[in-house]
């Protein structure tokens, strides 16, 4: 689900959303640094609270959150290619393989 502000809840793929230059706020997973850089390219939370405290914030500061979606969008288009993903996983096949 989509907030009208550009924030974004739940779990979908988080790459999707950053095509679309949405600022992504998600529930924080110890991966999640390998993709994002958390607090530059994505916003995530442990808590409730905290969750709570971001929509207020980001809320009140929305240039921030823009600049957030702005940086993870670039991030996105640079490193999230079909090529690379594909490289990845004949890596992990191969891996496998031997």
């Amino acid at each position: 689900m989509l907030w009208s502000r550009g924030l974004l809840f739940g779990k979908p793929e988080k790459a999707e959303l950053r095509y679309k230059r949405c600022n992504c706020l998600t529930d924080y997973k110890d991966n999640l640094s390998n993709l994002f850089e958390i607090g530059k390219e994505v916003v995530a939370y442990r808590s409730v609270d905290e969750l709570d405290d971001l929509i207020k914030y980001y809320s009140a500061h929305e240039y921030e959150g823009q600049q957030i979606a702005d940086s993870g969008q670039k991030r996105t288009l640079r490193e999230n290619t079909y090529f690379n993903r594909m490289s990845e996983l004949f890596g992990i096949i191969g891996k496998h393989l031997r």
